[in-house]
């Protein structure tokens, strides 16, 4: 029988069997914790975007409420429905920048604009998106005394800003290969 002090790669169990233990995580760490992060703020955001497709109008959720906040960045829209509750909601922006960079800018409606908003009774189109953490939805129709938002405008929108872009594929791309790299640089240095 193996002492388990040498070397820990192996140690006997409760019942005197020896146990053989795994030398990778040692070795590729750094690997496995790059791959993880990867796989949080790259892949997931792809597989979001992929599973959220454009909805088709007549598919839209009405919601009817007051504007409490209503500004650029995310959440783009507080709602007061008519039940007293206040929601959040998202006008659809690209996933990719919002991994990487954060709570993304929505460029289709000028900031002084959304401001004006506030106080509007409002009928809103949302699509709750799959696939995520948070209860989150997209705003694709906003329909108020105070200001229009269609869903052409939104399509138009999303399809200009926030379908899959270079951007991703360039994440992806740089992710990839520093993965490559950080796992040859561990098996060489063991």
């Amino acid at each position: 029988m193996i002492s388990p002090n040498k070397e820990n790669d192996s140690s006997p169990d409760d019942k005197g069997f020896e146990v053989k233990r795994s030398n990778g995580w040692r070795k590729y760490g750094g690997t496995f914790g790059l791959l993880t992060g990867y796989i949080v703020v790259g892949v997931y955001p792809a597989l979001v975007a992929n599973m959220n497709p454009i909805p088709k109008e007549e598919e839209l959720t009405w919601i009817h409420g007051k504007i409490i906040v209503a500004k650029d960045l995310q959440p783009n829209l507080t709602i007061e429905l008519d039940s007293g509750v206040q929601k959040n909601f998202d006008f659809p922006v690209n996933l990719y920048l919002s991994s990487v960079k954060g709570s993304p800018r929505f460029l289709g409606i000028k900031a002084t604009k959304l401001k004006e908003l506030r106080g509007c009774p409002v009928d809103l189109g949302t699509k709750k998106l799959t696939w995520t953490i948070s209860d989150q939805a997209y705003v694709w129709v906003v329909k108020s005394s105070c200001f229009n938002f269609t869903y052409p405008q939104a399509v138009s929108y999303f399809n200009k800003f926030g379908k899959f872009n270079w951007i991703g594929a360039i994440f992806h791309l740089f992710g990839i290969t520093f993965l490559v790299f950080t796992a040859l640089f561990e098996r060489k240095k063991k």
